[in-house]
């Protein structure tokens, strides 16, 4: 399937399972709705990447991409933004409801668009889907992602460490079953040729490691400021603003920087300027206690938001350096696959908080005394 078309279907299946997800009427309802959300959303992100990868190269290839990035930035301000306000103007009595039910119209329109301005990118030779490395790898997600979740709640019963010990097993199968495909000429759903990069190796260390922190990060943002500091669900999206703003303005700077440094040092820069982001918000709470509102925020979420685009704009750059046109729609899905894996964190954050968070909010309200 061509990756336009492949794009359209993940947006039509994204704003389809938005609608159940509004329409939800239990918590299993919405859970399955959110799972088809996730999976549209799985077809969506890589055929993006990879038709930037296959039709633009070079020069022109950074200036797109940064503003994708940069526009990224704009969507995670009107997401925090909107989606509090929504929840808070509780429109129609629907409530959180609305933030689901937003959804549709958008993705209206960009199957709207898409016919017109999304170009179709394909392989010269078309391949089969690999349906035995699709199952591998969704039994590996399983059995790493479920124990992770539920093992702190349910004291790691042994089902879910034998989860666990199965990880390594069923890798080693896909790897095998990968190798077997490549050498009759197929496509695996994750070609080995492509671990043997250190690129990609390399983008899927950093995917990894600070993906996994961030989401943590965000979530504890959003419980500390909401149940901590008694904030409504829209004024914590508005302490989010300079966060977004500054990742902005770096995405569109980010590949200047990266020309005249390399991606290897701006990576570095970014983190470093994250660092202080993250140390500068720690004092801002000790300092400013249940005191603390969207403006007092602004200096740490703003070198935050900064070093996060610069950090994400050379991950991204550096996985996808060597990889070839042919290859550019499983090398992005490799990246965007893993990015979306270690969201996990958010459920391990949640778990921790849940022990903690009353004592944290001792501690919180002790420092504004």
């Amino acid at each position: 399937m061509a990756a336009g078309a492949c794009l359209c279907w993940g947006v039509a299946l994204f704003g389809i399972a938005s609608l159940l997800c509004g329409m939800a009427n239990s918590i299993g309802a919405l859970l399955a709705a959110r799972t088809l959300q996730g999976a549209g959303a799985a077809l969506i992100v890589p055929q993006i990447l990879a038709t930037l990868h296959v039709t633009l190269k070079g020069p022109a290839h950074a200036g797109p991409s940064a503003c994708m990035a940069g526009f990224g930035g704009i969507a995670f301000i009107v997401g925090q933004m909107g989606g509090g306000w929504l929840v808070s103007a509780d429109i129609a009595g629907l409530g959180w409801r609305n933030a689901f039910f937003i959804n549709v119209p958008i993705c209206l329109l960009v199957l709207a668009l898409s016919r017109r301005y999304v170009p179709e990118t394909r392989r010269e030779t078309p391949s089969r889907i690999d349906w035995q490395g699709t199952l591998y790898l969704a039994l590996i997600l399983c059995c790493l992602l479920f124990p992770m979740a539920l093992g702190p709640e349910l004291h790691w019963p042994l089902w879910l460490q034998l989860m666990l010990v199965a990880v390594l097993p069923l890798l080693f199968a896909m790897r095998q079953s990968a190798l077997r495909q490549q050498q009759r000429g197929d496509h695996p759903l994750l070609p080995p040729r492509l671990l043997q990069l250190t690129s990609i190796r390399f983008g899927m260390a950093i995917a990894l490691l600070f993906f996994s922190a961030w989401s943590g990060f965000m979530f504890c943002m959003a419980l500390t400021m909401q149940e901590g500091l008694g904030m409504a669900p829209w004024q914590s999206g508005n302490s989010f603003i300079a966060l977004g703003v500054a990742y902005f303005i770096s995405a569109l700077y980010a590949p200047r920087l990266i020309a005249r440094y390399s991606m290897g040092r701006i990576l570095l820069t970014g983190l470093a300027v994250q660092i202080a982001g993250l140390l500068l918000l720690c004092a801002t709470f000790s300092r400013f206690g249940v005191a603390t509102n969207a403006l007092t925020l602004v200096p740490a979420t703003a070198l935050i938001g900064y070093g996060q685009a610069l950090i994400v704009n050379s991950f991204y750059r550096i996985g996808m350096r060597d990889i070839s046109a042919s290859d550019a729609g499983a090398g992005s899905a490799i990246l965007s696959t893993l990015q979306q894996a270690t969201l996990v964190s958010d459920r391990l954050s949640l778990v921790r908080c849940s022990w903690r968070w009353p004592v944290a909010r001792r501690k919180l309200s002790a420092g504004a005394d």
